[in-house]
């Protein structure tokens, strides 16, 4: 196919966008869980990252897809994120909380 023929990802045959599809470009949806009171997972999916990073020669695997969980202490909280960007290419985020009120007296 020559370049000129190509239409972006969402684009019809007239050339207008989908209505339910210019509605999920804007919003990221997303479940968080608790399992008792430590352990919490999130999971979301967000549709412009997917439509973004699609490649068309190739699947699209878990993009736009995200999750994570979470440990929390009365002291301490520690959480830890996958977002996936490519097939072979995720990010990987550490978060740790930590009361600083509860170590250093820094109320009033």
């Amino acid at each position: 196919k020559s370049l000129c023929c190509l239409q972006p990802p969402g684009i019809s045959n007239n050339g207008k966008k989908f209505t339910a599809d210019k509605i999920f470009l804007h919003l990221v949806a997303a479940v968080q869980l608790y399992i008792g009171d430590k352990i919490e997972i999130t999971v979301g999916y967000n549709h412009l990252r997917r439509n973004e990073l699609k490649i068309s020669t190739a699947g699209n695997g878990l993009n736009g897809f995200s999750a994570g969980a979470g440990v929390l202490f009365s002291k301490l909280q520690i959480r830890f994120a996958r977002a996936y960007y490519q097939n072979t290419k995720a990010y990987n985020q550490l978060g740790i909380n930590i009361k600083l009120n509860d170590y250093f007296n820094f109320s009033k």
